[in-house]
């Protein structure tokens, strides 16, 4: 019997001088239970053990700033991850179709990108500067036709989902794994 997947959380926290620390919380996952350990281990942001904090790079240093990508990750950890998750099981993966969860799953995704949209109205990015918040929400937003889900009417959205697409680094990133058509010889459908 192999063992039990370990899966770490990076829960972020501020001390009393409101420098950002990572709580990592170890998870093992054995026989569809979770449990958590005990050692609840501290990752200092000017560490330099080699340990790297994604949130500094990738979000605001000034702590008003931080604390609004940080709403907007959780939004889309919270919100938008779920919900597209849940219209993509029942419009295209469940065995029968269901019009009442198709519906549901694809209305709220909608009412999130109205979200979004609200938000993006007062700037470029979600967070003030490109961030992880973007990031995000982005790969999950960019797949709404495959969750059925229409952007028209959302005109912030839809500027947003361009801007970020036309990133030479997302290019990049958004050819790996290959498409399936590259692997396969295939047309992609």
């Amino acid at each position: 019997m192999s063992a039990a997947p370990e899966l770490s959380i990076v829960i972020p926290c501020f001390n009393e001088a409101e420098n950002v620390r990572n709580i990592v919380v170890a998870v093992t996952a054995a026989a569809g239970a979770c449990t958590v350990s005990h050692e609840i281990i501290l990752i200092d942001n000017d560490s330099t053990d080699g340990t790297r904090d994604i949130m500094r790079d990738l979000c605001a240093a000034d702590p008003r700033v931080r604390a609004l990508c940080l709403q907007w990750l959780m939004f889309q950890m919270g919100g938008i991850g779920p919900m597209m998750g849940q219209a993509n099981v029942f419009f295209r993966y469940f065995p029968e179709k269901i019009p009442a969860a198709i519906a549901r799953y694809q209305g709220e995704g909608r009412r999130l990108f109205g979200v979004l949209d609200t938000q993006l109205a007062k700037g470029e990015f979600l967070a003030g500067d490109y961030s992880i918040a973007d990031i995000a929400n982005w790969c999950w937003v960019r797949t709404h036709s495959w969750s059925g889900i229409e952007t028209s009417g959302l005109p912030h959205l839809e500027r947003w989902l361009a801007t970020i697409a036309a990133r030479p680094a997302v290019q990049l990133g958004i050819q790996v794994p290959e498409p399936t058509a590259k692997r396969t010889g295939t047309d992609a459908k």
